[in-house]
């Protein structure tokens, strides 16, 4: 299946190719044919992006790498400010959902004759739609070697196709023919001619063209897909020997130090990393959604994978009870029983502390006014005595913890120094009434 992704033609007199356009812009063409090329619909794809110049009146094609962060050919942007620049995502191109670019940086050595360090980077001024996740690119430890000759590719982009038509994602997979690490570039035979850093295909069965430009070359390794290359040149306005794309992981550094670390790097806050997520303190490829998976597992530093049978994975909710990870989803243990059989308790369960028994003295009211009513937590309802002699009524006082009668007074009253002590006071009188009968007599 063929379908020519954005090819920026080399100028180069002596390897006998002919441009698409001039060397000072080589891309924007719409007359170079594509073949067997098919539409791209898949929702993985979603990261690759239409990407409009209007300072050059051109397009190209881009590809999500990072949350903001999307992977192009220098020539697409060389010179171009970041307010020319537009993304879209979708499928039909102009017809997308657009996206701003806040920043963009073309390598320093892009040589827009010779085409080498044919790679940019722009940076988006908000995120993209729901849903779309970017695609890695291609680090360098397990970058594209001389081993790889033969392995299958897929390249996407929005170019024409063989019936002129241009705008729609297309996709065509086509093997690897040649890599060229060489300084000096590398001699593809038939007079083409790779630029230093590059891989290359022979367009057959298809491969990228015209408004490609920047579009991915895709490899699988180990069952996950990453950017390899970046479709920078190839024999326009035919499209037909062969198309070649920058070599991405050589961009590594470059990459970087615009975007953040890669996955699997220590980090201390999200923008550390090119993936806009620190998670357990290492880059990890997207934030880990699930209780159930993490980012630092040895063997897998910097992927999401699953905890092992039986980790914890509590939630917010201790009442719950206590969750275990099983087959990578976390399931509710039984949850807590809050009933301490006590009557003056309210038995409740807190989120957070967990089981709470609340007491309500009210309810352990006896009704007597000389005992202080309590609710134990261990114990139930207490009646405290209070002090006696409390009074708690008219005459009444607090006696062991109850309301009782003062007591009557008892004995007999003390009598001064003239006598009829304890005598009733009609006695006294009369006594003294005598006396003084008596002492006026014997006057």
């Amino acid at each position: 299946m063929n379908r020519k992704l954005c090819c920026l033609v080399l100028v180069l007199s002596l390897a006998g190719v002919n441009g698409c356009q001039s060397e000072d812009f080589p891309v924007g063409s719409t007359t170079c044919p594509i073949i067997n090329g098919e539409p791209d619909t898949s929702p993985e794809h979603m990261a690759v992006v239409y990407l409009y110049n209007a300072q050059m009146s051109s397009a190209c094609t881009g590809t999500l790498i990072g949350p903001r962060i999307v992977l192009t050919a220098a020539h697409c942007v060389y010179n171009t400010s970041a307010g020319n620049i537009t993304t879209y995502f979708g499928n039909n191109g102009y017809f997308g959902e657009p996206r701003d670019a806040s920043e963009v940086k073309w390598h320093s050595d892009y040589d827009r004759r010779r085409l080498n360090n044919d790679i940019a980077m722009i940076r988006l001024a908000e995120d993209p739609p729901a849903g779309v996740m970017p695609i890695p690119f291609l680090p360098h430890s397990i970058g594209i070697t001389n081993a790889d000759i033969g392995t299958m590719l897929e390249f996407v982009g929005f170019g024409v196709t063989e019936t002129g038509a241009s705008g729609t994602k297309m996709t065509v997979f086509n093997d690897l023919g040649w890599v060229c690490t060489s300084a000096g570039g590398c001699d593809l035979g038939g007079g083409a001619y790779a630029a230093e850093n590059t891989i290359c295909e022979d367009q057959a069965p298809g491969g990228p063209c015209t408004g490609d430009s920047g579009g991915p070359a895709f490899i699988v390794r180990s069952g996950k897909e990453y950017v390899c290359g970046i479709t920078s040149y190839g024999d326009a306005p035919e499209c037909r020997y062969y198309g070649c794309s920058t070599k991405v992981d050589e961009f590594e550094d470059f990459i970087l130090a615009f975007g953040g670390d890669p996955d699997g790097t220590p980090c201390v806050e999200n923008t550390d990393c090119i993936s806009n997520a620190c998670v357990e303190g290492v880059c990890c490829e997207n934030r880990c959604a699930g209780r159930c998976d993490s980012c630092n597992q040895p063997g897998s530093v910097g992927l999401c994978v699953p905890l092992p049978n039986g980790t914890p994975c509590p939630d917010t909710d201790v009442c719950n009870g206590e969750e275990t990870c099983s087959d990578g989803s976390c399931q509710r243990g039984d949850p807590l029983v809050c009933h301490d059989s006590i009557d003056c308790t309210v038995d409740t369960c807190d989120p957070v502390k967990g089981c709470v028994f609340k007491p309500l003295a009210a309810d352990c009211d006896d009704q007597e006014f000389c005992t202080r009513d309590l609710c134990n937590p261990e114990m139930g309802c207490v009646h405290e005595p209070l002090a006696d002699g409390l009074e708690c009524a008219k005459n009444m006082i607090c006696a062991s913890g109850v309301c009782k009668k003062k007591p009557s007074p008892g004995g007999c009253a003390s009598g001064g120094a003239g006598g009829g002590a304890g005598l009733p006071l009609f006695l006294a009188i009369l006594l003294l009434f005598t006396l003084r009968r008596v002492s006026n007599h014997a006057a």
